[in-house]
């Protein structure tokens, strides 16, 4: 999971162990004493109308003062230390009870050197049994008077060591997370168990056990996410992308060459708020075997992009709704510019909601929504053309029925029967290796170079291995599923032509595979692939001479 705890930054020594990612917001800058309250759920859409939920968290988190842990080699020692390059304030805390750090490990009688420590004010550390809800809207989750639901993550401190007034301090951090796995079920139980509305808590007051005191948080709605189980859903007001076409296996389908418009709809000025709610995309590395994500690779800096509300939001003025059309342009969305990936390559595309509402001068509905789209970058004829001719030729002579070099091949088939070569050099200060040139094999623009001489068009032969039997291999261009169709016609002897996929009397497939790709070897070597192929093999005896082929071609949409 990488929902953020988006109150708590990393820069504080009490971040919550359950985090999806880095927070955003420093709780130095809004008090002393803060509760959040965060309804966090992701979800993966893997074609135009099928959004999946992938994970969900209901966390709810307080915390009472707080400490900035200043950089020191020697942090978490058993020993004092005096102040020195590696730690400019020397030991300044000494740790009593709880996990300092934030990393998940009690740091019992340690030391470390803190910038500032802000003791808890109103909620007393140590007490999580008393800790409760005791509020909540129709509906919602019943933990009302439950005890021992938050776990207590406070700590016991004393500050500061190297001088004369040493003083021990409380800072409070209590926090509850209830998880929520993948599928429709855990969707439909976090939507009856978590709902928007006021939810009230009772806390315990500092210096006054058993005393308790209420603080309340508010959820907001955020927007709604399509859901393809629920027959009531509109698809049109509901959020899902909505622009691109999918392959087979739910990835939405680009071509880095050119510049993908990503859109979606679902998000309105009655669902999000413009000052309180923050949109930000990105996309990652994607790993398909383990379904994992990694480092961000766009924007290149790493950083993700804030949008502006309007690219966000879609237009709901008069008579948005009239046409389809209307909706269409009304959609929210973002231009991927080209050439920031490389064909074959797959990433993870996410638009991220974080939000900050205050319902009090304490209390913050910090949910959040991730929604995301896995990408692979296909090789499309519409980005080879712009490659592989001259700059000036017409939209007619780049056209796949073309035949721009005279040469009896049409564009399309050489495109088709073609490969694309691809040399990298090693980059003189760093080593890396880095795309240099293309080379377009067979060239549409050159009429000596055909799928004849040096390309992989179909071939007719005795299979080696069962005498007597012919062997017809179609070598697919690799990464055109789903953006080129290959259709393999066979006749034999004075017959007539056939699919030869629709003809088992006659063919039997011996493999009719995609394009497999596989990782470089070594960190920066470009990737290796195997081009999909369709093999098939005469049932009955024959020889080559018995049997003429026909491949017919056929673009597939790919945007919309």
């Amino acid at each position: 999971m990488r929902f953020a705890k988006t109150l708590l930054a990393a820069a504080l020594i009490l971040v919550p162990g359950k985090a999806f990612s880095e927070g955003r917001f420093n709780t130095t800058d809004l008090g002393n004493i803060i509760l959040q309250m965060s309804d966090a759920r992701e979800y993966l859409q893997t074609g135009l109308f099928n959004v999946q939920f992938r994970a969900g968290e209901l966390f709810v988190e307080i915390r009472d003062g707080f400490v900035t842990i200043a950089a020191c080699s020697g942090n978490g020692g058993p020993i004092i230390l005096a102040p020195q390059i590696g730690c400019a304030l020397g030991t300044t805390a000494f740790v009593s009870e709880g996990d300092f750090d934030g990393d998940g490990i009690r740091d019992d009688l340690a030391f470390y050197s803190a910038v500032e420590v802000a003791p808890a004010l109103l909620v007393a550390a140590l007490r999580p049994d008393l800790v409760t809800l005791e509020s909540r809207p129709f509906g919602a989750i019943d933990l009302t008077g439950q005890s021992g639901l938050f776990n207590d993550r406070s700590v016991l401190v004393f500050f500061n060591v190297l001088t004369g007034l040493i003083q021990q301090y409380e800072i409070t951090f209590y926090d509850f997370v209830r998880s929520y796995g993948a599928g429709p079920g855990e969707r439909s139980r976090m939507k009856d168990e978590v709902r928007p509305g006021a939810y009230g808590f009772n806390f315990p007051l500092l210096d006054n056990e058993p005393v308790t005191i209420p603080i309340g948080v508010t959820l907001y709605q955020p927007p709604k996410v399509f859901d393809p189980t629920d027959l009531a859903v509109d698809s049109d007001r509901h959020f899902r992308f909505v622009s691109g076409v999918y392959s087979m296996d739910g990835y939405y389908l680009m071509d880095h060459r050119l510049t993908n418009q990503v859109r979606w709809k679902g998000i309105r000025f009655t669902n999000t708020f413009p000052l309180l709610d923050e949109y930000r995309l990105s996309i990652f590395a994607y790993d398909a075997d383990s379904d994992t994500t990694g480092d961000i690779l766009f924007p290149p800096n790493g950083v993700p992009i804030l949008l502006d509300f309007e690219d966000v939001i879609e237009d709901t003025g008069p008579g948005w709704f009239n046409t389809v059309e209307a909706r269409e342009e009304a959609a929210g969305g973002y231009n991927l510019p080209p050439f920031f990936f490389s064909v074959g390559q797959e990433a993870l595309f996410q638009l991220r909601l974080d939000r900050l509402i205050p319902t009090t001068i304490a209390s913050y509905d910090t949910s959040c929504r991730l929604l995301n789209v896995r990408v692979r970058f296909v090789d499309s004829y519409d980005g080879f053309s712009l490659i592989a001719f001259p700059a000036g030729t017409s939209s007619a002579d780049r056209s796949g029925a073309a035949d721009f070099d005279e040469d009896t091949w049409t564009s399309l088939e050489e495109f088709a029967f073609g490969r694309q070569e691809e040399v990298y050099e090693a980059d003189p200060d760093t080593g890396e290796l880095v795309l240099t040139e293309i080379n377009i094999i067979p060239d549409p623009a050159d009429p000596s170079s055909t799928p004849e001489t040096e390309g992989t068009y179909p071939v007719i032969e005795e299979d080696p291995d069962n005498p007597g039997k012919v062997l017809i291999t179609l070598t697919k261009r690799a990464f055109t599923e789903g953006v080129l169709e290959y259709t393999l016609n066979a006749k034999i002897k004075d017959g007539e032509f056939m699919p030869v996929l629709d003809n088992p009397a006659e063919w039997e497939v011996v493999e009719n595979s995609v394009t497999d790709s596989t990782p470089g070897a070594l960190p920066g070597d470009p990737p290796t692939y195997v081009p999909g192929m369709l093999v098939v093999r005469s049932v009955d005896d024959l020889v080559p001479d018995d049997v003429m082929i026909d491949v017919g071609l056929k673009l597939l949409p790919f945007r919309n």
